[in-house]
């Protein structure tokens, strides 16, 4: 769940769950966002061996998910 907090921090919402998905047993979480304009998409992500930059977050955001590590 801290997952789904610290999404929720940057703008994201819990849409859907979905478990078993293709006989598995997981829980997946579907999340959206609204945003104004597309440099918003990617505040607060941080996805390894992306070719995309997040947008500046003026110091808002910890590439860490604030765990300190």
């Amino acid at each position: 769940m801290a997952a789904i907090n610290y999404m929720a921090k940057r703008g994201w919402v819990l849409d859907q769950t979905a478990y078993g998905v293709k006989g598995c047993e997981e829980l997946q979480y579907i999340m959206k966002k609204m945003v104004k304009s597309d440099d918003e998409i990617m505040y607060g992500l941080n996805i390894y061996g992306s070719p995309l930059k997040p947008s500046t977050n003026n110091g808002n955001d910890t590439s860490d998910g604030g765990n300190g590590k």
